[in-house]
């Protein structure tokens, strides 16, 4: 369809004079031509295929070895007129000797222009490439192992090149680059670039140059370009330092310098002179570095009735719960002078203004700056039309210089316990926990009217005060610990009388439960030894009776006597006896007596 285009932009015929010196272009080309390169064939073809769309030719009818490009050489040929026959089988002999076949020739020179980190790829077209060409990029992806179509360069026209910042983010590692040129019809073979590494092979600056006098002095201000590829961390890497070249315009007289981003001040000049300056980056490895232009100033000159503006004197930052004012007093002997004041801070780039032509001698950025963020702040004085010099502050972070005001705390006793309750002091940007990665607390308590104090450190906001005396007056004290050992404000004292405790403690249960044992053990020895005096009693007072020593004796005993054996195997014979009876013993006649033994004889008679 190019091709159509392209015939159809010289008139849509093939007449003699639009393709016969391109014929003579191609008897001056190499043997193996190309559809692109070489126009004739190019030209030739399409138009002819064009007129055989024209006139609805059919080539179904062409003979199967004759290819699509030599019937309508054919066609074409009947339908030319007579007075061309010559050139006619000119062409037809030359399309049945030479063998036709298209290719699309590959870029050329694809080489990566990198300026501070952005990245363009750039190529030339292939010796006989269309005009109508387009071009595809693609980059080498070493973890995947393959190659990625870039997004925003598929089908680049002529002379586009093809920006490839976002696509070697990593500064690095090494890169590849691929290009291949297409038509509707065609595909050349892809051409690829040298390996490229961003860090080394970029080349960095000019610088962003300021310069104005001061005096006897000059105030130079640098600060690195402005760059899609540059973050914080490469500007710091590439543009930390400067060479600087003062040179004074009236006798070429020149020096050389070091200075850093930021403003430096060029002291003990000549004045009313003008000087110029150029500045070239020094990046910490070997780079290409492209100077500033020169930059050219006044000293200031010597007045005459006039007087310089004095600076503000005591210039002082403060900073309270990442807030931060910058504070000043106004200059000496300035009674009676209604003077302004201009503040401005500076980030990672040039100086911006916070208050401008102000008659207080303070300023407040905090609405400016971030929390994270290390910024240079200055001020100068004003009066109509003239100006000091700026009064600079040194570079500082937020986060490092801020004071963090003391935490409120607030005391709850229950159960013979105190509960302290931390509140975080409300900061003016973000809050403790999303600025510093480590806050813990120092709780520091004491009994009321004592100085032994106990310390007690946690990351909880809520803490219980354990193993406390009750109805006891305790004080509590506490600081927020940050990072770095940063510390903020101590808490003011706050008292509580703890309450008694509900529970039992455990050592009062272990003297009960060993009392309780000890009186257990008392009064079981002691009913012990009663009930023993009681039987002791009872035994002495009623006795059991006992055998004498000698009837036991005898009893335990074995008889041997036949005489026993014997009756014990006899049966034991009726015994006689008679009654006995003891009486009292009482005094009787010595006549019964007599009679009575009398008596006593006669029966054992």
């Amino acid at each position: 369809m190019n091709a159509l285009r392209f015939c159809a932009s010289h008139g849509g015929v093939c007449t003699d004079s639009k393709w016969k010196p391109l014929l003579h272009q191609q008897e001056k080309s190499s043997s193996k031509p190309s559809c692109c390169h070489v126009h004739l064939l190019s030209l030739s073809c399409t138009c002819l295929h064009s007129v055989l769309h024209e006139r609805t030719y059919d080539a179904k009818h062409a003979d199967g070895k004759t290819n699509k490009c030599q019937h309508s050489a054919l066609v074409m040929m009947r339908m030319m007129s007579k007075q061309h026959w010559i050139l006619r089988t000119w062409l037809f002999l030359y399309l049945l000797v030479q063998k036709v076949y298209c290719f699309l020739p590959a870029p050329q020179n694809v080489t990566v222009i990198s300026f501070n980190l952005e990245h363009k790829l750039t190529w030339r077209l292939g010796p006989g490439s269309p005009p109508f060409v387009h071009f595809r990029v693609q980059v080498y992806r070493n973890k995947r192992k393959l190659w990625v179509p870039v997004s925003n360069c598929s089908d680049l026209q002529m002379g586009e090149p093809c920006d490839l910042t976002t696509s070697f983010k990593n500064v690095y590692g090494y890169h590849l680059a691929q290009v291949q040129s297409f038509t509707t019809d065609h595909e050349s073979n892809w051409t690829s670039s040298k390996f490229f590494h961003p860090l080394l092979e970029t080349t960095v600056g000019p610088p962003v140059v300021s310069l104005t006098g001061c005096g006897n002095c000059l105030l130079l201000q640098l600060s690195p370009p402005t760059s899609r590829g540059l973050h914080h961390g490469l500007v710091e890497y590439f543009f930390r330092e400067y060479t600087v070249n003062v040179s004074r315009t009236r006798d070429k007289a020149q020096f050389t310098i070091r200075a850093s981003s930021g403003e430096t001040l060029i002291n003990y000049l000549e004045t009313g002179a003008q000087y110029c300056i150029t500045a070239l980056p020094l990046p910490n490895i070997n780079m290409k570095a492209l100077p500033s232009g020169p930059h050219c100033a006044f000293t200031s000159q010597e007045s005459v009735g006039t007087e310089q503006l004095p600076p503000p004197k005591n210039v002082t930052l403060k900073s309270y719960n990442m807030g931060l004012v910058l504070e000043w007093d106004p200059p000496q002997n300035s009674t009676g002078r209604n003077f302004k004041y201009s503040a401005e801070y500076k980030g990672w780039s040039n100086f911006e203004a916070e208050c401008n032509g102000t008659s207080s001698l303070s300023c407040d950025f905090t609405n400016s700056i971030t929390s994270f963020g290390t910024y240079t702040f200055r001020v100068r004085t004003e009066l109509e039309e003239r100006s000091s010099v700026w009064v600079m502050t040194e570079e500082v972070a937020l986060d490092k210089i801020t004071a963090i005001g003391p935490p409120y705390v607030r005391l709850l006793s229950r159960k013979g316990e105190i509960e302290v309750d931390i509140t975080d002091p409300v900061l003016r940007k973000s809050d403790l926990s999303n600025i510093y990665s480590k806050v813990s607390y120092v709780i520091h308590y004491w009994i009321e009217g004592k100085l032994k104090k106990e310390e007690l450190r946690g990351e909880q906001r809520k803490v219980m005060l354990q193993n406390l005396t009750p109805k006891v007056c305790y004080c509590v004290q506490v600081q927020i610990l940050l990072d770095d050992n940063k510390t903020s404000w101590p808490s003011n004292v706050t008292c509580e009388i703890n309450t008694n405790s509900d529970e039992i403690k455990p050592w009062l249960i272990a003297v009960v439960l060993v009392v309780s044992s000890i009186v257990t053990m008392v009064s079981a020895i002691l009913i012990f030894l009663v009930v023993m005096c009681v039987y002791k009693v009872i035994r002495y007072l009623h006795p059991q009776p006992t055998l004498p020593e000698d009837f036991k004796q005898y009893f335990s005993e074995m008889p041997q006597s036949s005489i026993f054996l014997a009756m014990q195997n006899s049966h034991q014979p009726e015994e006689l006896y008679y009654e006995v009876s003891i009486v009292a013993d009482q005094e009787v006649p010595t006549s019964q007596l007599d009679l009575q033994d009398t008596e006593c004889l006669k029966l054992n008679t």
